[in-house]
């Protein structure tokens, strides 16, 4: 599995931009939680609104998981590459658990639920496969990224035989997801200090395959750590509509894990309905949602649902473009509305994180204020620029440039007045350029941000 690597080994954030804890407990995603369980280990952390898990009970679900993988893959060695483990089933608290259990076997790849926990804590890269892709599409994410096991669900099991078929050195693994019995069993666990782990592959995700297959992003542990430092979210309790599956998902967990907060899963049995939206939030009482521009409409449009968006203190919104008309109605009536851009080769850049009182410009993007010295913006014409970051920026994970740096291909215009304010415009690629010299994009300028996953 051989891919670019960002040159940032070792570059570290601010001590300051470091959440609750110091900067050695954010080296690896296994030390992050096991600090937050000997820290805070009554705190709530996981929910899916009929089950409740604090840090310390689900550290002891995670040892169980971890076992269980333990004794059917064999944990990771010092001096031992890690090994994918492919993770193929609808997102739950199982899936987070399973994920965090493989991570500390090795140093791996991380899932959607409880099960993404369990498989990093044995020293496995979890690799998180989306159950909408094809067949064909699942046997190229596990034949690029030399996967030896696929997890799934019982409602995977025809896509994950199909994507073996050809593949006899994969191990097909079916799991129930049902409640996990605790155990204090802690010998399941990855030889690797958090330091040795600081710049392992921690999981892998991968894009859409929209126009092709699949591309993979390993993702290492420090990077990955910074990138979650930067989350708009903070402090509190998050519910998380999106796939987890999806980077940005990934991020809103690790980023509650940096913060000690709730990461609450939408159940994945329960139709996404406006109705079953608004009572999941009632019923949760989240500080903060974070789903797809599509649902916050729903929510939107519904009696009562201004109201309800109007009383959360972040409604996060990403994977996809915000219609201007929509997120101009939600902030004039109160709704602190925010979006990000970013991408999984650099992380979350940019956030239209604000002071919600005075500031009404939900469009424009900020970036976190250590990040400014990490980027740089190359003209393009007619007051665009192409959004290009250094390769020192500590969540930077993949390059494309000689010097290490990476161009993201995203175009963005300057606010007239405010300084460091960038409104996305689109993709370099998708310009036209007119016989008259004139450049435009076929996608309206006037949307939100998007994180490319």
């Amino acid at each position: 599995m051989s891919v670019p690597t960002a040159r940032n080994q070792g570059d570290l954030l601010p001590d300051h931009a470091y959440p609750l804890g110091p900067p050695e407990a954010f080296a690896s995603f296994n030390a992050l939680f096991d600090h937050r369980v000997q820290h805070y280990p009554d705190d709530p952390f996981l929910s899916d609104l009929t089950r409740h898990l604090n840090y310390s009970q689900a550290d002891k679900c995670i040892n169980t998981l971890a076992k269980l993988h333990g004794e059917r893959i064999v944990p990771r060695r010092k001096g031992e590459p890690g090994k994918a483990v492919g993770m193929l089933w609808r997102a739950g608290m199982d899936y987070v658990l399973h994920d965090i259990a493989l991570q500390r076997l090795c140093a791996g790849v991380r899932h959607e639920c409880k099960m993404a926990l369990i498989v990093i804590r044995r020293g496995h890269i979890p690799v998180a496969i989306s159950p909408s892709l094809p067949p064909s599409a699942i046997i190229s994410i596990l034949r690029s990224t030399e996967a030896v096991a696929l997890i799934h669900g019982p409602d995977q099991l025809k896509s994950a035989q199909a994507a073996i078929t050809d593949q006899p050195g994969v191990t097909l693994i079916q799991v129930d997801t049902h409640d996990v019995p605790p155990s204090d069993n802690t010998t399941w666990r990855t030889e690797l200090s958090p330091e040795e782990e600081s710049q392992e592959v921690n999981s892998i995700i991968h894009t859409s395959g929209s126009t092709g297959d699949p591309k993979i992003i390993p993702m290492r542990n420090r990077p990955w750590l910074a990138n979650c430092c930067s989350y708009p979210g903070g402090p509190g309790a998050c519910l998380v509509v999106t796939p987890l599956s999806h980077a940005y998902a990934r991020l809103a967990l690790i980023g509650t894990v940096a913060y000690a907060g709730r990461f609450i899963v939408y159940p994945p049995t329960l139709p996404i309905t406006a109705p079953n939206l608004m009572k999941a939030i009632r019923e949760s009482k989240p500080e903060m949602i974070w789903v797809v521009p599509t649902l916050v409409k729903m929510i939107a449009e519904e009696p009562g649902g201004i109201d309800l968006l109007t009383g959360l203190g972040i409604v996060g919104s990403a994977g996809g473009p915000v219609p201007t008309e929509l997120g101009d109605s939600l902030v004039a009536n109160g709704v602190h509305l925010v979006v990000t851009l970013g991408a999984s080769e650099a992380g979350n850049v940019f956030s239209s994180s604000r002071d919600y009182d005075t500031d009404r410009h939900w469009e424009y993007m900020r970036p976190p204020t250590f990040a400014i010295k990490y980027m740089h913006f190359e003209s393009v014409e007619d007051g665009l620029a192409e959004l290009v970051v250094d390769s020192k920026y500590p969540s930077l994970q993949m390059c494309n440039r000689p010097d290490g740096s990476w161009a993201s291909g995203d175009l963005y215009e300057l606010h007239e007045t405010m300084k460091n304010a960038w409104r996305y415009f689109g993709r370099r690629d998708d310009l036209i350029v007119h016989s008259t010299g004139h450049k435009t994009n076929p996608i309206p300028s006037r949307l939100s941000p998007h994180t490319p996953n």
